[in-house]
């Protein structure tokens, strides 16, 4: 880059070809300056887009009927001066909306809303200019402004992906948009009948309440295979007049109590006559909307006096003084409907009624026609008049009764309204006045709460800020109802939100359109557009050097390292400290969590750069990132494997990518991390079936299989580790690795064993066996006999599983993880048996050898198993201590049946101690879990804890009851099993023969002393044993 030339207005550095400066757009040489033809307004309004990118936008595409009417005959130059007059006034409604005009195609207009800068509330200003422009051509129609022919218009509207940039020669290129939603605008209007505006799907979903719409049906556009979704534009809805229609059903209001309560405390002061202005500030998405909303609905609010509610516009500052317009409206009586807007009623009548003299009258008479037609002209006289006919309006209306003024979005007033209304606010009246705004200005961060000012006025501030993660889990929940979100999706929309409710709602209505994949993510992570537009508005604004960092930033994904993101910049926008300084400074990237890492401050900004890079652009990114990484892999460490596996996945496409992705799995497996196992496996399948033969990687295929069994298997997926496994044993047979059909053979044993078939379990454990030991694996012939042993201890042989336990533990010396599932699993038959001090034993070296091999599933239910013996023995302290750390660690391994069952047995340790409130809590914390395990032992215990707890309350005949009614049938197809759940059903009968004897309930004691005597051989707990014993010789008593 030459240091000799600069650019004059920014000073940035250019490159010797440059033709326009890269950080502000504008031209580099004088000889560009010169205003040949309007191509440099163009290039600086496009500048972002020099290289082309993909961007949502919203295509308006509106043609006029009869103009070939108009045209036959006609003197051309006639034609022509009409044509433009037409298209002047339609265009100048267009633009007060924000519209870009893309085209004019003969007596066709293309209009762009969000390119070629990114607008909020972009489709929103669409379908308004839409409303506008027919509106505008009726009225032309009636001042027959046509020499007699009457002009129609029929309108199609899009919302969707397109590509944004130069098309055609490079000398004669034009700035425009290509994509699919461009052809389905153009559609829509073609089908439009005259004076009619058609609108798709997309359109409507992204503005759902804001407009009356008729649904039209599944139509069938000219040029396109398959049915366009289609409605009906009938109008602008009637606006929301009051902040309580703003309160979602069934939403709860989270985490702004004491928001609320500052709230409260401002408006009382108007109720002693004085008068108050609150600022709700925040950034967009913290839920200021919502906060009011709540406050104007709180019964402690007690406001008694009229409300008057305004609502700002994206696009307000093309429509002065519409709040003021609003307001007056809403206090006259009169009606606000229509777009553009327009006062329904009597004006001249209502106004009579206000309590105001004849001088203010006229003005607000003028005022209220301002919404059909604004004031060309106004000099500061008619502002000083206007704002006294305010002034007395207010006091005349406050002076009957309080009154308060709710105004939204104030960020977006315009400088009229806000000038005004900074006056009339600014003389301090002892008025009983609420002023409640909202408004998304930065505020500073170390001013305390108190007097601020706020564009003209002064407010008392309440700043909101990010909710907590709790708090976050349980509004994503309540937006799902009646759908009921598995946790790794509420995690992950929480993960993009970062404490923004709104962002997080949004998300949660993209879902509707989205599918959730095996693992419970989305397989469709778009934003919404209602997003896309919020992000894009704010990567627009930037300067392009750092815009092309946040892009480059996106593909490398978090964390953000220099070199990776020095890679994935590459040579047009070199990375340097300055620029990177500049992105932090910025407030783009936070430190991370370690040095040199950064994470990203909005990753949904991020996530919206992310979609306007084009694909191939994206995955030339995802390539350079990829190789830096595999060319520094040895030094990077294991933990990049991960994301190396990532953007091979996206850059290479080909057997490179399956390897690492391999890898990938395979290392997420032995973390636990079994739902990130199962993409990338699922991935490396994806990849082989897309190359152009599949089968030269067969050995690959199947262990991708196994790796999706295995993952599936531990998530508790059963039906799908089968049907993975069946996959793999067919393509095994064309396979000449030994090794991998080993592993498939101990796969299914260990899938059997899950489902309770515990004869076929041992028959392929046995197998496996034989597979192993031919191989020389010992670790694996451990492994097979740890096996053979639970589908013995399943069986009730208890002797025989704790003698292939032991042989187990001998083999696994080259395993440690083998010796301590050995050790943990003949610990717990000891435990059953109420062998307390030689189950300790046992469990206590398990647990050393869970810590030195760092099995981390092995420990939780290690902890959990000395838990329960702990409980036994009554030694509470301990037995709380192992289960609180069991649930920690089946949590961060995402082991739901563990967790289920060391939170049962820890509700019982409360229950014993006499905490029964905290036991409650605690089984509150596993309600959703429960419902998708399958685990009956973890589920019994559980229902034995409720019981327990509903016990130590009073509620014995509710617990008699349950155990009479679910419990007496259970118990009959234990009598010839000595298993666990026998054992849980025995303590949970012994409850209720206990209560039964308490309370003298004759009935029940014969039948559940006689179902006892008949499992009294299959319970294996001594203890338990001697416990109904007991209970039987009070029976006699």
């Amino acid at each position: 880059m030459s240091a000799h030339r600069k650019c004059l207005s920014c000073g940035r550095a250019a490159n010797p070809d440059d033709r326009y400066c890269s950080g502000c757009g504008k031209p580099l040489d004088a000889a560009d300056r010169e205003p040949r033809s309007a191509r440099p307004v163009l290039d600086e309004v496009f500048v972002h887009f020099r290289a082309g990118e993909q961007r949502p936008a919203t295509i308006l595409m509106a043609d006029l009927t009869g103009y070939s009417a108009l045209g036959e005959g006609a003197d051309p130059e006639w034609v022509y001066h009409l044509i433009n007059e037409v298209f002047g006034e339609l265009v100048d409604s267009l633009l007060l909306h924000g519209a870009h005009i893309d085209k004019y195609v003969g007596d066709e207009i293309m209009a762009l809303f969000g390119v070629p800068m990114a607008q909020e509330k972009s489709t929103e200003r669409a379908v308004r200019a839409a409303l506008a422009i027919r509106q505008r051509l009726s009225k032309l129609n009636l001042e027959d402004r046509f020499g007699g022919v009457v002009l129609g218009l029929h309108i199609g509207i899009n919302v969707g992906p397109v590509m944004v940039g130069p098309v055609g020669h490079r000398a004669h290129a034009d700035y425009t948009v290509i994509g699919d939603a461009v052809n389905v605008a153009k559609r829509l209007e073609e089908e439009a009948p005259d004076g009619q505006i058609y609108v798709s799907q997309a359109v409507r979903d992204a503005v759902p309440d804001l407009f009356d719409l008729e649904d039209m049906g599944l139509l069938s556009l000219a040029g396109r295979r398959q049915q366009t979704h289609a409605f009906r534009l009938l109008g602008a809805r009637r606006r929301v007049s009051s902040p309580a229609l703003l309160v979602e059903s069934g939403v709860p209001f989270i985490g702004r109590e004491g928001e609320l309560r500052d709230l409260i405390r401002y408006a009382k002061k108007t109720l002693t006559g004085g008068h108050a202005c609150v600022c709700v500030a925040g950034p967009p998405g913290i839920g200021k909307s919502r906060l009011i909303a709540e406050w104007k609905l709180s019964q402690d609010a007690c406001f008694s006096g009229a409300t008057v509610f305004i609502k700002c516009f994206a696009f307000g500052e093309h429509f002065p003084l519409l709040p003021l317009v609003d307001a007056v409206t809403q206090l006259a009586g009169l009606r606000f409907e229509g777009w553009p807007p327009r006062v329904v009623g009597d004006v001249e009548k209502a106004v009579s009624d206000l309590p105001v003299g004849l001088p203010g009258r006229a003005r607000l008479i003028e005022l209220l026609r301002c919404a059909e037609s604004p004031p060309e002209e106004v000099d500061q006289r008619w502002h000083d008049e206007l704002c006294e006919a305010l002034v007395e309006l207010i006091e005349g209306m406050s002076s009957q009764h309080p009154l308060c003024l709710i105004i939204e979005d104030t960020h977006w007033m315009d400088e009229a309204s806000r000038a005004v209304l900074g006056r009339l606010l600014s003389q301090r009246h002892q008025w009983p006045l609420l002023v409640l705004t909202s408004d998304r200005r930065a505020l500073s961060e170390e001013a305390d709460a108190g007097e601020r000012p706020t564009g003209e006025w002064y407010a008392s501030l309440v700043r909101l800020g990010p909710l907590h993660r709790p708090e976050m889990e349980r509004l994503v929940q309540a937006w799902a109802v009646p759908a009921l979100l598995p946790g790794e999706t509420v995690r992950a929309i929480c993960d993009r939100a970062q404490g923004h409710p709104y962002f997080a709602r949004e998300l949660v209505r993209g879902l509707r359109h989205t599918v959730l994949t095996a693992d419970g993510s989305s397989a469709d992570a778009s934003l919404p557009n209602t997003l896309q537009d919020l992000f894009l508005s704010q990567l627009d604004i930037l300067p392009l050097p750092v815009r092309h960092l946040v892009q480059a930033a996106a593909v490398v994904g978090e964390p953000v390292s220099f070199p990776l993101l020095q890679a994935a910049m590459g040579g047009e926008f070199p990375l340097t400290p300055s620029l990177f300084d500049e992105a932090t400074r910025r407030g783009l990237l936070y430190a991370g969590p370690a040095p040199g890492q950064f994470t990203y401050a909005q990753r949904l900004l991020f996530e919206a750069a992310y979609t306007t890079i084009p694909p191939t652009q994206r995955q030339s990114l995802h390539c350079r990132i990829a190789t830096h990484l595999v060319e520094n892999l040895d030094n990077l460490g294991r933990a990049a494997i991960h994301s190396t596996a990532h953007h091979a996945y996206l850059g290479y496409k080909d057997a490179r990518a399956v390897e690492f992705l391999l890898r990938s799995a395979r290392q997420y497996r032995s973390q636990y991390a079994n739902r990130q196992a199962i993409r990338d496996a699922s991935r490396a399948l994806e990849l082989i079936s897309s190359l152009p033969k599949p089968e030269e990687l067969l050995d690959q295929r199947l262990e991708a299989l196994l790796l999706l069994s295995q993952s599936y298997e531990v998530l508790g997926d059963l039906e799908r580790a089968e049907g993975t496994l069946l996959e793999a044993d067919a393509l095994a047979e064309d396979s000449t690795n030994a090794e991998l059909a080993a592993k498939i053979i101990t796969s299914t044993a260990t899938l059997h064993l899950m489902q309770g078939q515990w004869a076929e379990a041992e028959q392929e454990f046995s197998r496996s066996h034989t597979a192993w030991e031919a191989l020389g694996n010992q670790p694996r012939v451990g492994h097979a006999l740890l096996g053979i042993g639970m589908c013995a201890r399943q069986s009730g042989d208890r002797e025989r599983a704790l003698r292939f336990f032991q042989q187990a533990a001998h083999c696994g010396r080259e395993a440690l993880w083998v010796k301590a599932a050995a050790l943990n699993n003949a610990g717990m038959i000891l435990l059953g048996e109420g062998r307390y001090e030689d189950a300790e034993c046992l469990l206590a070296e398990g647990l050393l050898a869970n810590e030195e091999e760092g099995d981390r599933r092995g420990l939780a239910h290690c902890k959990a198993s000395l838990g329960e013996l702990y409980l036994k023995q009554g030694r509470f302290g301990e037995a709380r201590r192992w289960l609180q750390e069991s649930i920690r660690e089946a949590q961060n391994i995402d082991d739901a049946e563990c967790c289920v069952l060391a939170t049962g047995f820890l509700s019982r340790v409360f229950v014993a101690e006499g905490q029964v409130e905290t036991a409650w809590e605690t089984l509150r914390q596993c309600e959703d879990v429960i419902q998708t395990i399958h685990d009956p032992n973890a589920r019994a215990v559980v229902i034995l804890a409720s019981l327990e707890a509903q016990r130590a309350t009073g509620e014995w005949k509710r617990v008699l009851n349950e155990v009479m009614t679910l419990h007496l049938s259970q118990a009959d197809g234990l009598e010839s099993t000595a298993d666990y759940l026998t054992n849980v059903v025995a303590e949970t009968l012994v409850l209720g023969l206990d209560i039964a004897l308490t309370y003298h309930q004759q009935e029940e004691i014969a039948q559940l002393a006689d179902t006892l005597t008949r499992l009294h051989p299959s319970i294996s707990d001594v203890h338990l044993n001697e416990r109904v014993s007991y209970l039987q010789a009070a029976r006699k008593k």
